[in-house]
């Protein structure tokens, strides 16, 4: 770290201002004796809450109730243009880029109704709230873990789930050194004729994702790094990406494998 600073004091104006405890909303520790380091965004999270009067809620237990897929619905049900819904959603993405993966699916479930959003969507979003309200100090946790994979990626998908045009659902998880560093809940653009085309997108993504933490890392470190590790849990599709083949199995199961 020190011969970084220098190298950067080399080229550019730049003030050591001691350990870092606070950066763009985000509050980090350190903790030298169990090596580990905590990013959360408690203030911000408080600060959202205040800002929409959800502050003393009734805290939810999940951010989107299980099953559920947010559908356009009627259009005599259009929420009115003074409900800050678009400013809500905005505040949850960034929660949930920065430090929440577990917000993930939820707030990309009513970000896609952001244009024209009805009353039940908002219902959506206050829920979202009152399960923030109680995770407020919920973290990510990065350990020294050095004998773990360097660069390991979990993609999944669902198929066909959302009954308004059955496109699926892509899910990613970017790995370095067993902590995560990236995460990506996006709809998919076409729809998938089988789960196999489905879990094939939501891999496509995942390794372009990967891949771009890798020659990071690469950069950073000077040196070059092992193959990613993906993990799927679609036989068919692990077929196809090993073999080339594809056999139908009643049951899928995870497997891993090196890009």
């Amino acid at each position: 770290m020190t011969k970084l600073v220098d190298a950067l004091r080399d080229k550019y104006d730049v003030k050591c201002l001691g350990d870092v405890s606070w950066f763009l909303g985000m509050r980090i520790k350190v903790d030298v004796k169990t090596g580990t380091t905590s990013i959360d965004q408690y203030q911000f999270a408080k600060e959202v809450l205040r800002r929409f009067e959800m502050e003393n809620c009734k805290p939810a237990h999940l951010p989107l109730n299980s099953g559920i897929f947010l559908v356009r619905g009627d259009e005599d049900d259009l929420l009115s243009d003074h409900v800050p819904y678009r400013a809500a959603v905005g505040a949850l993405l960034y929660l949930s880029r920065v430090s929440r993966p577990d917000l993930a699916f939820a707030v990309n479930q009513v970000a896609a109704h952001a244009n024209k959003p009805k009353v039940f969507h908002w219902t959506a979003v206050k829920q979202i709230l009152r399960y923030t309200a109680g995770t407020t100090d919920m973290a990510l946790i990065y350990r020294r873990q050095e004998d773990a994979t360097p660069v390991e990626l979990f993609s999944d998908a669902d198929w066909a789930n959302n009954t308004e045009d059955k496109k699926s659902i892509s899910g990613v998880l970017v790995k370095v050194h067993g902590n995560a560093v990236s995460w990506i809940t996006r709809r998919q653009t076409v729809v998938a004729k089988s789960s196999t085309a489905a879990e094939f997108i939501a891999a496509s993504i995942g390794i372009e994702e990967a891949r771009w933490v890798r020659m990071l890392m690469q950069t950073l470190m000077d040196k070059p790094l092992p193959a990613i590790q993906a993990h799927i849990d679609n036989q068919s599709t692990i077929a196809q990406i090993v073999n080339g083949g594809a056999p139908t199995l009643k049951r899928p199961s995870t497997a891993c494998f090196s890009i």
